[in-house]
């Protein structure tokens, strides 16, 4: 089994951290070396299976702490704190998170009973936590499509000022450059057509669906699921 880590680096003497995971640490810091003009240090580390879940408790931990880039500015005490507090996630809330999942996936794929249960005060208080949270998530969604046009509108008009140029001093480049590599099947097709014709098997569904709906409706199959409504 290859271990892995979720770390943190610091820079410098400085309150600048950098949280992240990898399975080779002294790799790590040389590669993040390159981009920094001061030297990074090995400042803690957790040695886990689950590396990714662990930086991501921590960049969500310390999201306000977030400096430009990928540093985090925070002291050594708060550096500290977040390591400790993602070794308790780790350690003991993300084993029994995962048991809890395990089970309702169990639940989910049983026959319902016909009974509704009694409500408690605690389950009362969850469900009031839950209604309320939806609907600020509602409102943080509406404002993060309002936040998406904005940004989408400022970067065209940035990109209208720059026009044809390279771009504007201090603000922004909008160079032309080569695009990643993508696979073009259209150029396989009429370069060897026979060995576009051996990779066609996928059966079209959607094809099939507008050309035979009738017939397709009869393969249609259901299955018994489990959908869950909160009551509002």
């Amino acid at each position: 089994m290859t271990l892995s880590y979720a770390y943190a680096f610091r820079r410098g003497n400085e309150d600048e951290f950098k949280f992240g995971r990898t399975v080779n640490l002294d790799q790590r810091r040389k590669s993040l070396q390159t981009g920094s003009s001061k030297p990074l240090s090995l400042f803690e580390f957790i040695e886990t299976e689950d590396d990714k879940d662990g930086e991501r408790f921590i960049l969500r931990h310390l999201a306000h702490k977030r400096l430009v880039g990928e540093f985090c500015g925070v002291s050594v005490d708060e550096a500290r704190k977040a390591m400790q507090l993602c070794r308790v996630y780790l350690e003991r809330q993300l084993p029994i998170w995962r048991a809890e999942e395990g089970k309702i996936a169990e639940l989910n794929g049983i026959e319902s009973g016909p009974e509704m249960l009694p409500s408690t005060e605690d389950l009362s208080e969850k469900h009031q936590q839950l209604l309320q949270l939806r609907a600020k998530k509602r409102l943080m969604e509406i404002e993060l499509d309002r936040m998406r046009d904005q940004e989408a509108r400022l970067e065209t008009a940035i990109k209208l000022a720059i026009g044809r140029a390279k771009g504007i001093d201090g603000v922004a480049t909008w160079e032309t450059g080569d695009s990643r590599r993508k696979f073009d099947s259209d150029i396989l097709k009429s370069a060897d057509p026979e060995l576009y014709e051996m990779y066609l098997t996928k059966f079209d569904q959607t094809r099939f669906r507008e050309e035979r709906l009738d017939v397709y409706a009869s393969y249609q199959q259901t299955h018994r699921v489990r959908q869950f409504r909160l009551i509002e």
